[in-house]
């Protein structure tokens, strides 16, 4: 039996256009002469405008309809016609796979992925391992009442401190060294190592005198070393002065170096350790250092000398670490001179912008921070790994003091009135 699409009249014959006329002339719509041949009443307009055109000149409807099919043949809907239609778009597309494939570069192969080998053991590269220290402020006493109970220091806080960064980079630096051959530690010393005498009240509140200070800075720095020379085998050390070290009231531009309770620590230092082949030194004539590593080169300077002030605003110090660190790069670069990577210190604010490590201090939040409101920090150090082939791969903060213990829990019972 046949469907009931197989008995629709079709518009492409005669007797299908013999219909559509006959159906106008009993006054039915074109929308319903639509639906009875399957085709939109726009369709139906056209081939019955078309049709009236050509009975008008005197043709005959077999001429309509043919012309019809030869002027459009996709009218012809016979098997035969969309077989043909089939099979030259299967053609079509053939061709068009064909291309896209070749301008890929595939062919009809399927793309083979790269091979990225992982280095064999002992093509690992060479590391060192970078002590950054600096705003030690020995001497210096931080009395918890007057800071409403954030911190507190003193020298036997001081030494804990040290001795914890220390450690730090004994554990978690050979953890970081263990996939490369490294070479050793480059320790800086930058700047600050005592409170020094620089302001009225540092005079008047130090625990110790600048000369007690600068004897227990010594002992702290050389057991130090000492414990990461026996970790690593070598130790570099370099050293600049900051500005709490100066001798003299207001900051100068000349002989800073041999004017500087920093600089004269340093030299103890070296000088007890002169037996000591492990261990070498670099001690700064000017407010800089600098010193070549795998090809780069590392600045290390303190941070009062960058060229800009202090923080201001909401960014705090980290504007001016970051305007001063460029300013250093520019400079440098003028003299030939590309600079890697600046180790820094001064602003007490721990802070890794691009190409810089700027340390926090020993001491940690103070009462001038407390007076300016600064966001409270904890004392902090930076710990990096420097690598041949990466760079700066590994770095970290390390807080000096331990996780402060959860406060006991108090719960308070809520209670009622009761009504009588």
């Amino acid at each position: 039996m046949a469907s009931t699409d197989d008995c629709k009249p079709a518009l492409d014959t005669v007797e299908g256009v013999e219909r559509l006329l006959e159906l106008r002339q009993d006054g039915v719509s074109r929308a319903r002469i639509g639906l009875e041949f399957g085709v939109s009443e726009r369709t139906i307009y056209r081939v019955e405008m078309q049709a009236s055109h050509a009975l008008s000149a005197g043709k005959s409807l077999r001429d309509f309809v043919d012309e019809r099919a030869a002027a459009n043949p996709a009218v012809s809907f016979d098997a035969k016609f969309l077989r043909s239609q089939l099979r030259r778009a299967q053609d079509e597309l053939n061709d068009l796979n064909h291309i896209v494939e070749q301008l890929a570069g595939f062919d009809s192969k399927h793309a083979d992925p790269p091979v990225w080998e992982t280095a064999e053991p002992g093509e690992e590269g060479r590391s060192i391992l970078i002590t950054h220290t600096s705003d030690g402020h020995a001497g210096e006493v931080v009395r918890p009442g007057e800071i409403d109970g954030l911190n507190e220091f003193n020298a036997a806080i001081y030494q804990d401190r040290m001795r914890r960064y220390y450690n730090a980079a004994c554990i978690i630096g050979r953890r970081w060294a263990a996939d490369t051959k490294c070479l050793g530690v480059l320790h800086t010393m930058a700047g600050d190592e005592i409170a020094g005498d620089i302001h009225e009240e540092l005079s008047e509140t130090n625990e110790l005198t600048s000369h007690e200070a600068v004897q227990l800075a010594v002992e702290t720095r050389v057991a130090g070393i000492r414990q990461m020379a026996d970790e690593y085998g070598s130790v570099h050390s370099i050293g600049v002065p900051g500005n709490h070290g100066r001798t003299t009231k207001k900051p100068r531009f000349k002989r800073i170096a041999a004017m500087s309770y920093d600089m004269l620590i340093y030299r103890l230092v070296a000088d007890k350790l002169t037996d000591d082949d492990r261990c070498t030194f670099d001690l700064s004539q000017g407010a800089d250092a600098f010193i070549n590593v795998f090809g780069r080169w590392i600045m290390v300077t303190h941070g009062d000398r960058i060229g800009t002030g202090g923080g201001k605003g909401f960014a705090g110090p980290v504007l001016p670490i970051i305007r001063g660190g460029n300013k250093v790069a520019l400079q440098q670069s003028s003299a030939g001179r590309e600079v890697d990577l600046i180790l820094m210190g001064h602003y007490h604010t721990s802070a890794a912008p691009p190409g810089i490590l700027a340390n926090g201090s020993i001491p940690g939040y103070t009462e001038l921070g407390n007076s300016i409101r600064a966001r409270i920090e904890p004392p902090k150090q930076w710990l990096a790994l420097y690598h041949e082939a990466w760079g700066l791969r590994d770095r970290h903060d390390v807080t000096l003091e331990p996780p402060a213990k959860s406060r006991r829990r108090v719960r308070v019972h809520a209670f009622s009135e009761t009504r009588a």
